[in-house]
């Protein structure tokens, strides 16, 4: 499915249905592709170690929650239930405007605890995608960890990654693409997601 985020956008455009359903069994598949104008130039006073675009994923869990130490009578003291337990990947630019490429991460909330690791090559560097590529990735939660795989469409394995994150059984949403990160899209752009399985 094609997602078209607008300049100054967070979410895309149109209605899309978070498919409710249940977390188990803890595995999807999804095949990805960034077009060009995916690719972006962070602004001045970005963060951009920490400022990381949602790509796709799913809660456990859909109803909102508490966060302890509010009270509960205030709206800003409830989170989505996807701020407390969920697995994401998220994506971000990086390269350069001549060779543009995308930076993948696992991207979790367990117990309303956040965790960002970007997904690496067996060498240690960071993972890059090319535009106008379509790959496949697996998402799976199982034995207390999260695992994301990546390969290119129709087989060709690059890399897989591990991350800790317990099981967690219960109701859940599709989580869809989301610019920010804190900042919104710099300009019209289009990611094609697609779940497989």
């Amino acid at each position: 499915m094609k997602y078209t985020i607008n300049k100054g956008s967070f979410s895309p455009k149109g209605l899309h249905l978070p498919g409710f359903g249940k977390a188990s069994p803890a595995s999807r598949t999804y095949t990805v592709n960034f077009s060009q104008s995916a690719w972006y130039e962070p602004s001045e006073g970005w963060n951009v170690e920490k400022d990381w675009n949602k790509l796709c994923g799913w809660s456990i869990g859909w109803l909102p929650w508490k966060v302890p130490g509010k009270p509960w009578y205030k709206p800003s003291s409830w989170e989505p239930a996807h701020h407390k337990n969920s697995v994401r990947v998220g994506w971000r630019a990086s390269g350069t405007k001549e060779e543009p490429r995308i930076e993948l991460c696992l991207y979790t909330y367990s117990q309303g605890v956040r965790t960002v690791e970007t997904l690496l090559q067996p060498n240690g560097t960071p993972e890059e995608l090319y535009l106008d590529m379509t790959y496949e990735l697996e998402l799976a939660i199982e034995e207390g960890h999260m695992e994301v795989g990546l390969c290119l469409e129709g087989g060709g394995y690059l890399t897989s990654q591990s991350l800790l994150f317990p099981e967690v059984e219960g109701p859940s949403y599709s989580l869809k693409p989301y610019f920010g990160g804190s900042n919104p899209a710099p300009h019209t752009m289009t990611i094609e997601v697609t779940q497989q399985s």
